[in-house]
């Protein structure tokens, strides 16, 4: 199974109105994450809208024309990761 290393839990308050993206990423070095983001409640995964799923720690969520209101992003580790940086960028 997999083992849980850690939670983030952040809340994206508005979205910029007109905003074209939403973009999450992380960055490690070494490790499994996987990123989950939701609208209006807390992101899991087993509750989500977007989730990445690759195999390193290096993952991305992209939202085109995002809506306003609160994003919630979770980031589960699935093996023991180091050295895991979190990016939210409206653009």
């Amino acid at each position: 199974g997999a083992v849980i290393a850690f939670l983030l839990d952040a809340k994206i308050r508005e979205a910029t109105k007109g905003a074209k993206t939403l973009v999450i990423t992380t960055r490690g070095t070494t490790g499994d994450v996987d990123l989950f983001l939701k609208k209006g409640s807390i992101a899991s995964p087993t509750q989500h809208d977007k989730k990445s799923a690759g195999a390193t720690s290096d993952e991305t969520i992209t939202v085109l024309k995002p809506e306003a209101g609160t994003y919630y992003f979770a980031v589960y580790a699935n093996q023991t990761t180091t050295n895991v940086g979190v990016a939210v960028s409206v653009k």
